[in-house]
């Protein structure tokens, strides 16, 4: 826009009118001009950009979708419309050579806002992220598509000040960086002083343009929303002896806000090798059970109040030690690296049951003892220097509340020797007896051989105490279970009969189904079904040899991996494994015991349609087939799951199928 507005304009601007809206004859009045107005760059400067808006539709899984700006009510009346409207005309204010207007960009905010029923402020991110996108070639419609599949997917929850990814964030500096940790919380500097930008803008703010748009292009070929922790995390540690050398808080935090702004192109590659080998040094629980507080789409309701700050370090699932102490399967992969497992319990109870190969340090001893405690705590501390160096520390304690407290106190004086890489089981003793008992394999444990004298073994049960991490994922079972009972209606009113095919008319007009534009769309219906076509029997001829799960999602194959329900057309569910490898979707049924059998496996071309409902978007339904000599689309096989996890299974698949269709992307195994 090259016209200055005038003093009674602004005053419009700012003011509502009476049903609540701004005057918005602008955004009508520019969309017959916009075409002249907006200026063509020559093919020269967006050779490379024209390949990333394309590579970009394909990794964020908005190619081919419909239009959102065909189906709105066109009306500006948002309640912070004035300040959108405002702030819109202040960023173009500086971009040139923009093939979409201000007054665009104002009616995709809008419309975003109605779809997603949030608010528009200022300095949330959202025009950060668009000023980046507007010079990436897209048209309106995919603009908004990319727009709103980055906000979803890779912008964390309660990105506010004092929001949750900040204290997460802090956990993981604290555990890859204590002596930086230390240093930052002795001046009260937190993430959100520094780092709020990096997350709700997604480093926009922070980097040049063309910088920004490498660190996102290997950012979504990655396709994992944790990264962007260890990008923050790496942009702390390159510029921490400069940090280390500054006493005035604010010179510190500007300094930090500004660091990444001295990265150039060429140490991006470098910069996401660093990340990508530090993620994997980090507790594979911390992306596992963190996902649906910061990214998940469907339970985030249930964890608003979750008081992430109250945990001391990193928490790691008793699932996790089993991995990668207990399990001595010498035909498992190599682990990075192993857990040196220190036991706080008092020694009588860890002599008769405990994890094979842990240290006990007594944690009663730093209150009653304490000068006992600092050389024992030393001793271990030496004999792990020597004997398992790369080895990180990770303490159990009881999995009692009131009891757990000295185990607090232990980590708490480790922690103050800044010494890397510490974490506990989450649970405790408790959480790992448990898990071995319904394994059948508390023969696993070390002098487990009276189970008399195993506290453990002779509890009477009762209600258990609950840990933060354990009350969280006991609220994500129960939502899963409320939603089988609500798919179980869905499930019953789907209609019997033969598939139907599809149309070549339907091909050649790119409408194979009802309201479709790709393989992956959102059902508007309360039945499964989308009108022509009828559900078929869920499950194939299924294979009679049962494997042990463990060794399945160990297979260099496998990609990623969902738990959930199957759900079949007689309303019946069974547990069942959905398992996303590199060229196939394969279905496994939980046999007990630790043990599953493969009960399907489809080839992910086969994949024809992907479908979510729109008010449970746990349900998923997968529908299978080929394309004949016709043209004509066979429906072969149809599957129905309930995962909690729905969001992150679709995108799994998308990220395989995108890697197997573009040859430029990298290679399944560099992820």
């Amino acid at each position: 826009m090259t016209s200055a507005s005038s003093l009674a304009d602004d005053a419009e601007l700012l003011n509502l009118n009476e049903s609540g809206a701004t005057s918005d004859e602008w955004v009508k009045d520019l969309s017959e001009s916009s075409d002249s107005a907006s200026t063509n760059v020559g093919n020269n400067n967006f050779e490379k950009v024209e390949s990333l808006s394309q590579r970009w539709e394909g990794l964020l899984g908005v190619r081919n979708r419909p239009d959102p700006l065909l189906d709105w009510d066109q009306l500006y009346n948002l309640k912070n419309q004035a300040i959108l409207r405002k702030d819109t005309r202040k960023m173009f204010e500086g971009l040139h050579n923009c093939k979409i207007p201000a007054h665009e960009v104002e009616s995709l905010i809008t419309l975003y806002c109605k779809k997603r029923h949030v608010e528009y402020t200022t300095g949330n991110g959202w025009l950060d992220i668009i000023k980046i996108l507007l010079h990436v070639d897209f048209d309106p419609s995919t603009l908004y598509n990319v727009f709103y599949s980055i906000t979803t997917k890779y912008i964390p929850r309660y990105s506010d000040t004092n929001g949750k990814v900040y204290d997460l964030f802090r956990l993981i500096l604290q555990y890859h960086d204590p002596q930086l940790c230390s240093f930052l919380d002795s001046r009260k500097i937190q993430p959100h002083h520094y780092a709020k930008d990096w997350f709700t803008s997604l480093m926009s703010t922070s980097l040049t343009p063309d910088v920004c748009r490498c660190v996102w292009d290997l950012y979504f070929q990655q396709g994992d929303p944790f990264l962007l922790f260890f990008i923050a995390l790496s942009f702390l540690q390159c510029a921490k002896d400069k940090i280390m050398k500054l006493k005035d808080r604010e010179e510190v935090i500007d300094m930090i806000a500004v660091s990444p702004r001295d990265m150039s192109v060429d140490d991006i590659p470098d910069l996401f090798d660093v990340c990508v080998v530090t993620m994997n040094y980090t507790p594979i629980s911390l992306r596992r059970d963190f996902h649906c507080l910061l990214f998940g789409a469907n339970l985030v309701d249930d964890f608003t109040d979750f008081p992430l700050n109250r945990i001391i370090c990193l928490p790691v699932s008793a699932g996790e030690v089993y991995k990668r102490v207990i399990d001595l399967n010498v035909n498992a992969p190599v682990q990075l690296f192993n857990y040196f497992v220190i036991d706080t319990r008092p020694h009588n109870i860890f002599v008769n049951g405990a994890i094979l190969g842990a240290y006990n340090l007594n944690g009663q001893l730093i209150i009653d003892e304490p000068e006992n405690f600092r050389i024992a705590m030393t001793s271990l501390l030496q004999f792990k220097q020597n004997t398992h160096p790369k080895d990180h520390i990770c303490f159990i304690g009881s999995g009692d509340a009131e009891e757990d407290a000295t185990m607090l106190m232990v980590i708490s004086r480790f922690l103050q020797q800044n010494i890397a890489n510490i974490s506990y089981v989450d649970g405790g003793f408790k959480a790992v007896h448990l898990m071995l008992k319904e394994m059948n394999a508390l023969n696993k444990l070390n002098n487990h051989l009276i189970p008399e004298k195993c506290l453990e073994c002779c509890s009477k049960g009762g209600e258990p105490q609950l840990s933060m991490m354990e009350k969280m994922k006991r609220a994500v079972q129960a939502k899963k279970e409320a939603i089988t009972t609500a798919v179980s209606g869905m499930v019953e009113s789907t209609s019997q009969g033969n598939f139907k095919h599809a149309k070549p008319s339907d091909r050649s007009s790119g409408k194979r189904y009802k309201n479709m534009q790709g393989v992956f769309t959102i059902n508007n219906s309360e039945s499964e079904s989308d009108g022509d076509e009828d559900m078929g029997t869920g499950i194939v001829q299924s294979s009679k040899e049962k494997k042990k799960w463990s060794d399945v999602i160990k297979q260099p194959d496998v990609f990623k991996y969902f738990e959930g329900h199957e759900v079949f057309q007689d309303k019946s569910h069974t547990k069942c494994y959905v398992v996303v490898t590199y060229s196939h979707l394969m279905v496994y049924h939980n046999e007990g015991d630790g043990l599953v059998k493969l009960t399907a496996q489809h080839s992910l071309p086969s994949i024809v349609r992907v479908t979510s409902k729109k008010k449970v978007p746990e349900f998923l339904t997968f529908k299978f087939g080929y394309e004949n000599a016709f043209g004509e689309t066979q429906i072969t096989r149809v599957h129905c799951f309930l995962l909690a996890k729905s969001g992150d299974c679709a995108q799994a698949i998308k990220q395989v199928m995108n890697r197997v269709n573009d040859p430029n992307l990298a290679s399944p195994s560099s992820s």
